[in-house]
């Protein structure tokens, strides 16, 4: 059975990744298990340079437990993470470092949906991951589905308040102002 995505959590993600491009966002995957249904997507930080994926993930443990509470909330589980990674910088050496290798240990057992950017545009074909210890991480076979809100409790805006107020406003900012000089642009 493939994993269902709704355009609801795409959108968010892509939203995310799109506005800290270069930089890589990531977050969480709220939803059901079973079967595996995404509803919505946390934005939870974003990597701290350019073409450097070394925190790629970094602040995942510390927002796990606001993350729970917010799923619980609304009656929903953390069933993954996601993670956007900006197309446009292959040249850069250790830049395209496989993202799976850097999910933390403790995020194995949960989904891993990938998104490309490329400069500001959105590569919208989504790459999604299960993780098992005998065969490591194998790309899935999904749907996108629209989300329809059924209740007040599924709003993905509603949901995304609630998170807001538990982990705080995401940055959006690409660092820019630090990043272009370190890199001798203009």
């Amino acid at each position: 059975m493939p994993v269902i995505l709704a355009r609801a959590a795409m959108s968010r993600i892509a939203k995310h990744g799109l506005n800290v491009a270069p930089l890589e966002a990531y977050g969480f995957l709220l939803g059901k298990a079973q079967p595996l249904i995404v509803n919505c997507a946390l934005p939870v930080g974003k990597t701290s340079r350019w073409f450097d994926p070394s925190d790629r993930f970094a602040l995942l443990p510390n927002a796990l437990e606001p993350a729970v509470g917010v799923a619980e909330a609304v009656e929903l589980e953390v069933v993954g993470v996601y993670h956007t990674d900006y197309g446009g910088h292959a040249d850069f050496p250790g830049s395209r470092a496989n993202p799976v290798d850097r999910v933390p240990t403790v995020f194995r057992d949960r989904l891993l949906v990938m998104l490309s950017t490329w400069g500001h545009e959105l590569i919208f074909m989504p790459r999604v991951y299960l993780y098992t210890e005998a065969q490591g991480w194998q790309e899935q076979e999904f749907k996108k589905m629209p989300f329809r809100v059924e209740t007040p409790r599924l709003n993905p805006r509603r949901i995304l308040q609630r998170w807001r107020s538990a982990w705080g406003p995401p940055d959006l900012s690409n660092n820019a102002d630090a990043e272009l000089p370190r890199l001798g642009w203009q």
